[in-house]
């Protein structure tokens, strides 16, 4: 499957490879992304799983939990036996950006770019959400925004941020990240108010296409919209526990 925001991800992060702790992989195989935080939203993975793909993997990640997105027509059977688990299936979706409406903000919300000094805001409410550790601010989202252009915005409510979201500018395609609202403020639009500002923010830079990973809670959201399901992938996740790996893989079976 063609995936374009894989394709943003590693376009991205290859251009903070040389920062401490960052690592990107590109294999006919097997492509991945490591991150200096040991968080698996963090440090990806994606392709065929072999005994020497994973063999690979194993040594890219050393003590990184990671998150192995895995083709829908492929065999999990390897990524199972090697122990990773299923997580949720998750849908790529893509936003034709020509003529596409930003709706406007729910009543009491307010949608604003989280600046130098709403950063820490901004990573402590995504990591609340996705797990990512305080550490995340420094060494991943502020070489994102200062050397990528990524761009993070913060919606406010009852005068607290509550909802987030990342645009990354690409080759075409930008990718949307990090899309999440704390669970008392679900259900009131404030997700797509913040997806909204990445699509203005994408159409600025002139990108044709946005593309992001819905979840079964957020696809519905996505969809109304006007993204569309290119494809699904089978999410699994590795089976590190405090930082050793489980049942290492041989790449001879």
């Amino acid at each position: 499957m063609d995936s374009p925001l894989e394709a943003n991800l590693l376009w991205a992060a290859r251009r903070v490879e040389d920062e401490p702790g960052w690592a990107v992989l590109e294999t006919p195989a097997l492509q991945a992304i490591r991150t200096p935080v040991p968080a698996p939203v963090l440090n990806l993975a994606w392709g065929l799983p072999s005994p020497e793909s994973l063999a690979r993997a194993w040594t890219f990640f050393g003590d990184r939990q990671h998150r192995w997105y895995l083709p829908a027509d492929a065999d999990p059977g390897p990524l199972a036996g090697a122990g990773y688990v299923r997580v949720e299936a998750t849908r790529e979706m893509v936003l034709d950006l020509a003529g596409a409406a930003v709706p406007p903000p729910p009543a009491g919300a307010r949608v604003a770019e989280a600046g130098p000094e709403d950063l820490a805001a901004w990573s402590a409410l995504t990591g609340e959400i996705f797990g990512a550790g305080a550490a995340a601010e420094a060494a991943v989202w502020r070489p994102l925004l200062r050397r990528v252009g990524s761009v993070a915005y913060l919606v406010w409510m009852d005068g607290a941020p509550v909802a987030t979201a990342l645009v990354t500018p690409g080759e075409g395609t930008g990718g949307v990240h990090n899309v999440a609202t704390l669970p008392a403020y679900r259900g009131r639009g404030l997700a797509a108010a913040a997806v909204g500002a990445c699509v203005a923010r994408a159409q600025a830079w002139g990108l044709e296409r946005l593309a992001l990973y819905g979840s079964r809670m957020g696809v519905p959201v996505y969809a109304r919209m006007g993204f569309r399901t290119i494809g699904t992938l089978g999410e699994r996740l590795s089976p590190w526990a405090e930082g050793a790996p489980l049942n290492p893989p041989s790449p001879h079976p």
